[in-house]
């Protein structure tokens, strides 16, 4: 059984799908949980749901700004909370767009929120003045997408690519430090994005996955483990979580 009892760690995109069910399960596991969205109200109702409510602060923030209003924030946090064991960047947006219709605010916008935004979290969290050092662990979600051919899917799938690139890179750079950097790579998991996506062929989807379709707690679940000592020889990896979709 994984405990995480005294620990503290930041998780962004908290306020729905795979970001809210880390968060609740890493709460849910003893951590001290900064839920990082956003939309206050939807932190709130994340909060809501959690099992310990004292140790799952709402922090709202656009992780798209700039680094040097980024790192002031964080800096303000820790200076609150203590220290950080580590991180999940959860944050993504995801548009079926062909390529003929990809415009530059499109690709500025996927960008931006998928890869820029881990980046510059990354780098906050990774300042030595943020964190607890050798031990700490930080967790990005990728996706399938990048793996596999995807019509309509072209910025996305290049953004995630980006996302496993910087892990592997990061991990080289922390690894004297002792610091651990991992992927997860999710196969298609129903949440408020995907089904906004695909609308009803998701269900159909689920042939596709020889254990059918996954869960935002099938990822979370990953996570936690990433995130915690039982992971410690593990780092610079690409984890898939697909549901056996890749065997097919």
């Amino acid at each position: 059984m994984i405990t995480l009892d005294g620990k503290r760690f930041l998780v962004a995109g908290a306020s729905s799908g795979i970001g809210a069910a880390t968060a609740l399960l890493l709460n849910r596991l003893g951590a001290c949980v900064i839920a990082v969205a956003r939309r206050a109200d939807a932190l709130e109702a994340v909060r809501s749901a959690s099992a310990q409510p004292e140790n799952f602060l709402i922090e709202p923030f656009d992780l798209t700004a700039q680094i040097a209003p980024l790192n002031a924030w964080l800096k303000a946090i820790v200076a609150r909370t203590g220290l950080l064991d580590g991180m999940v960047h959860c944050a993504g947006v995801c548009a079926m767009v062909p390529l003929a219709l990809v415009d530059d605010s499109h690709l500025t916008h996927t960008l931006s929120t998928n890869v820029l935004s881990a980046v510059r979290l990354a780098k906050a969290v990774l300042d030595r003045r943020h964190n607890t050092g050798k031990g700490a662990s930080l967790v990005f979600i990728a996706s399938t997408a990048a793996q596999h051919e995807n019509a309509g899917l072209a910025a996305y799938a290049a953004s995630k690519g980006a996302i496993v690139s910087l892990v592997r890179s990061l991990a080289c750079e922390c690894a004297p430090r002792g610091i651990r950097v991992n992927a997860l790579s999710p196969g298609l998991i129903p949440t408020p994005q995907t089904e906004k996506l695909f609308g009803e062929s998701l269900a159909a989807r689920a042939a596709l996955y020889p254990l059918g379709v996954g869960t935002p707690e099938d990822i979370a679940q990953t996570a936690a483990f990433l995130l915690s000592p039982a992971a410690r020889w593990i780092t610079g990896q690409n984890i898939t979580v697909d549901g056996g979709k890749g065997l097919l």
